[in-house]
């Protein structure tokens, strides 16, 4: 193991010994492994590449899957549902 992972990761615990939030003590301890190992050049296309990432179309199912469940439990069908299951099934 390279001395710089090392002591990035050993960083990032620190911060979350000290209370800085993850994705915080997460963030500031990569670029301190990027700049420790040389890996700088990766910089000028950080951001594209995080947007490139999370720019996929099944990204959306995950927002989409919390509104239908809210919605689903804010107008009581959730409550249908559970009445139906139980039912059905709740002699067994």
């Amino acid at each position: 193991m390279e001395w710089g992972i090392l002591i990035g990761v050993l960083f990032i615990f620190f911060l979350f010994f000290v209370g800085i939030p993850v994705f915080v003590a997460i963030g500031f301890g990569s670029m301190l492994i990027l700049i420790l190992t040389g890996s700088t050049h990766l910089f000028p296309n950080l951001g594209q590449c995080a947007f490139e990432g999370l720019n996929a179309f099944t990204f959306l199912a995950i927002p989409l899957y919390i509104l239908t469940g809210d919605i689903i439990s804010r107008t009581g069908v959730t409550d249908a549902l559970l009445d139906l299951a139980s039912s059905l099934i709740g002699s067994i």
